[in-house]
C-alpha cells in the first residue's frame, strides 16, 4: 500500500494526523489485556525528498496515534544495506490495551513515499525467522477458544478452523483436523499414535506434552514454551534401603504409570506389580512416584509403562 500522489504534504502532530491523514484499518482479536507490539514492514524504497523524514503512525481503537520514524538512510549506509538484503525496513511501536476482545488497528500516513508490505502484532516474544510468523485467521467467529479451566478432548470426527488454547487440549488416540493455526498458552497433550493435521502453524507458548506420542504431524511449529518428550520418561534416585530396592519416576498429569515385572524379558511374560498410578505433575513440574521392590526379587526384570 502506498500514498498517492507522492508529493502529499507531511503531517507533524497527532492532531493533524487525526484530522487529515488517510489510514488503513484492521480488526484483530485479543484474548487478554496488556501490551501489544506492532511491527510494520515497508519496502526499502529511496526517500522521495531528503528534507522530509520517513515516518508513519499507529493507533489502536480511539487512542492517539504514535508516530514512528524509520531509518533516515537512503541509498547508502549499513541500515540501508541491511534493509535491502532483508527486503524490508521495519518500524515498531508499543501499545497498552486495557480490555480483551475485538480491537481496531490503524496505520496512518505521516510522510508520503512509504510502501507498506506487512504488519505483525504480538503480545510476547516471537521466534526469529527470515520470513517472520505465518498469518493467522481473520475470521473471529471461526476461533475455538478453550478457557483456562476447560478441557477439550478431540475426536477424529471433529473439524476445527483455528484453536486458541488457554486450558487443556487433549488428543488421545485420535486425529486432530485443523484448517488453520493452533495457538497454545495452556497445555496440549498428544497421546498414542494420534495425528496432528494442522494446515497452519502450531505456536506453543505454554506446555506441549508429547511424552507418549508416536504419531505424525503436518504443519509448521513455533516453539516458545516447554515441551515434554519421550526421553523425559526416566528412573531417578535408585537406592537400596532397609532390604528394598527403591526408585522414583517423574510423573505428569494426564498420564498413567504401571510397574511391570518379568523373569524372561519375553513380550508375553510381563505382569503388573501393584496398582496403576495417575501422574500428578503439570506444566513442566513433575511430581515423583515412589516404588520399592524387595531385594529378594532382584533376579527379575522390571519396567515402567506410561500411557
Amino acid at each position: 500500500m502506498i500514498i498517492s500522489p507522492t508529493d502529499t504534504p507531511s503531517l507533524e502532530s497527532p492532531s493533524q494526523i487525526l484530522a487529515s491523514s488517510p489510514s488503513l484499518e484492521y480488526r484483530f482479536y485479543l484474548r487478554n489485556p496488556g501490551e501489544v507490539k506492532v511491527v510494520a514492514d515497508f519496502l526499502p524504497a529511496l526517500s522521495l525528498n531528503n528534507e522530509r523524514g520517513r515516518r508513519f503512525a499507529v493507533s489502536i481503537d480511539e487512542a492517539e496515534p504514535t508516530i514512528v520514524s524509520l531509518s533516515s538512510q537512503s541509498g547508502s549506509g549499513s541500515d540501508w544495506s541491511r534493509s535491502v538484503l532483508q527486503k524490508k525496513i521495519a518500524g515498531q511501536s508499543l501499545h497498552t490495551i486495557s480490555t480483551a476482545g475485538v480491537h481496531t488497528l490503524k496505520v496512518w500516513m505521516v510522510d508520503p513515499g512509504l510502501v507498506l508490505d506487512r504488519l505483525v502484532l504480538s503480545t510476547s516474544t516471537i521466534p526469529h525467522s527470515y520470513n517472520g510468523p505465518r498469518e493467522t485467521s481473520a475470521e473471529i467467529d471461526a476461533v475455538s477458544v478453550i478457557g483456562e479451566e476447560e478441557t477439550l478432548s478431540v475426536s477424529s470426527a471433529d473439524r476445527y478452523r483455528r484453536i486458541v488454547n488457554y486450558g487443556t487440549l487433549e488428543v488421545r488416540d485420535a486425529d486432530l483436523h485443523l484448517l488453520g493455526d493452533l495457538w497454545n498458552y495452556g497445555t496440549v497433550r498428544v497421546i498414542g499414535d494420534s495425528e496432528l493435521n494442522i494446515g497452519g502453524n502450531l505456536a506453543n507458548f505454554g506446555f506441549l506434552d508429547l511424552l507418549t506420542w508416536s504419531g505424525a504431524q503436518s504443519g509448521s511449529v513455533s516453539q516458545l514454551g516447554n515441551v515434554l518428550m519421550r526421553e523425559d520418561i526416566r528412573v531417578e534416585n535408585l537406592q537400596v534401603s532397609e532390604g528394598d530396592f527403591r526408585f522414583e519416576v517423574p510423573s505428569y498429569r494426564g498420564h498413567f504409570y504401571q510397574l511391570y515385572e518379568s523373569a524372561t524379558l519375553q513380550s508375553g511374560d510381563w505382569f503388573p506389580v501393584g496398582s496403576l498410578l495417575a501422574g500428578l505433575g503439570q506444566n513442566g513440574n513433575p511430581e515423583r512416584l515412589s516404588y520399592q521392590i524387595p531385594t529378594s526379587e532382584f533376579q527379575n526384570f522390571f519396567k515402567i509403562q506410561v500411557d
